[in-house]
């Protein structure tokens, strides 16, 4: 497998757009489809200047830490791995507010965005295989798996109508069996180059 779908498939895991696709719906609900595409293009942009800024920054912020990406492995797979049980038991990202009382002026940027889909196991999951793969493979994929990420976001009533809400749920908890998998990938290689 090259780099690139490496890269791909960790990201994908860790970006989980089928456990986040119940949040965006809840909070865009009342978005018709030009608005519900403008916030998920705006979502997915954000998204990727976080990642592809930690994807970029991370040889230089773990050298200043101190901090060899072998063992940064480790940490990443720790990261992701609560992410991963959500994911396995709710088949959500985050919690859903029980009701949207009114409409947040940036739902965009902040829950969605930031932490949903640039979250602390996407971000880290950027550092490491950015240190990894290298810059190029890494952007590459994350750019990838963030346009998927804003069409499902675009397409989400289609596709709420389409799988409904227990295939949308299953969906994403073969993402958190996937990222588990890819957890434990970067821990095991984490442990076996130290």
């Amino acid at each position: 497998m090259s780099e690139f779908s490496l890269a791909a498939l960790g990201l994908f895991a860790a970006v989980a757009p089928a456990g986040a696709l119940p949040v965006f719906a809840l909070l865009t609900g009342n978005a018709d489809a030009v608005q519900r595409t403008r916030q998920a293009s705006l979502i997915g942009l954000t998204a990727f200047a976080l990642m592809a800024g930690t994807a970029a920054l991370g040889d230089p912020f773990l050298d200043w830490l101190n901090i060899s990406p072998e063992n940064f492995q480790l940490a990443a797979g720790l990261v992701m791995l609560p992410l991963a049980v959500r994911l396995l038991w709710s088949g959500e990202s985050m919690t859903l507010p029980r009701e949207v009382e009114r409409p947040q002026r940036r739902v965009w940027l902040t829950p969605l965005a930031v932490p949903l889909v640039a979250s602390p196991a996407s971000l880290v999951a950027a550092l490491s295989y950015g240190t990894r793969f290298g810059l190029e493979p890494t952007l590459g994929a994350t750019a990838f798996v963030l346009t998927l990420t804003a069409l499902a976001f675009a397409a989400a009533p289609q596709l709420h109508r389409f799988l409904g809400t227990s295939g949308i749920g299953a969906l994403a908890r073969l993402t958190g069996g996937l990222l588990v998998v890819v957890a434990i990938e970067l821990l095991v290689d984490g442990v076996q180059s130290v």
